[in-house]
């Protein structure tokens, strides 16, 4: 379902970086999908969350950093919360 998608013209980073990350549990593929995301839209929320989830799966300090992005408008996003409450 996914590469139909992409054969539409959808990008699908996103999609792909979360199925690796939840349902594979491969965070360095999860992490290429989203990096080539961020690489297009450095400042966007939903590419700063999905980064943030990946740099807390690898215990990384980077999740602050991504975080603070994915935060600026103050969102409620589950992932958002649990990721604040897990610092």
């Amino acid at each position: 379902m996914l590469e139909d998608d992409e054969l539409n013209g959808h990008n699908m980073n996103l999609e792909y970086a979360d199925l690796y990350l939840t349902l594979l549990n491969d965070t360095e593929t999860a992490w290429e999908y989203a990096n080539a995301e961020y690489m297009e839209r450095p400042n966007n929320i939903d590419v700063n969350r999905m980064l943030a989830k990946i740099a807390a799966t690898e215990n990384s300090m980077d999740v602050k950093k991504y975080l603070v992005a994915a935060t600026r408008t103050n969102s409620k996003h589950p992932d958002i919360l649990q990721l604040k409450n897990s610092l």
